[in-house]
């Protein structure tokens, strides 16, 4: 019997239906996806703050600090630099190197924090 080969389609479709049903892993890559306008998806910001955030709420780390920049950068949403810091620090705290040196730039700045 020959192999049935599955299209990129397919792939992105199997991807959104697992991000639908709360698969973390699969809600960080196809937000990915929409960020990048890649495997199968066009690029839309705004679907990957979506995805990022429905990952950053199930503790992905790496979610968390990609939702952070997009906050600071306004990709997908509003600029909202107390929402960055806020998920800049959930990364941070959760081993995100890269985080942790954004979360001291915002702290350096006076960026979405208090200012004493």
């Amino acid at each position: 019997a020959p192999t049935e080969m599955r299209t990129q389609g397919d792939k992105f479709a199997e991807l959104l239906l697992q991000a639908e049903l709360g698969d973390c892993d699969a809600q960080l890559k196809l937000a990915e996806c929409y960020s990048n306008g890649t495997d199968g998806s066009s690029k839309d910001e705004v679907q990957a703050v979506r995805w990022f955030t429905a990952a950053s709420e199930q503790g992905c780390a790496k979610s968390m600090f990609c939702l952070a920049k997009c906050y600071a950068e306004g990709k997908g949403v509003e600029v909202r630099l107390q929402s960055a810091v806020y998920w800049y620090r959930r990364a941070a705290e959760s081993g995100v190197v890269e985080s942790q040196f954004l979360l001291a730039e915002c702290y350096r700045r006076g960026d979405g924090v208090p200012q004493l």
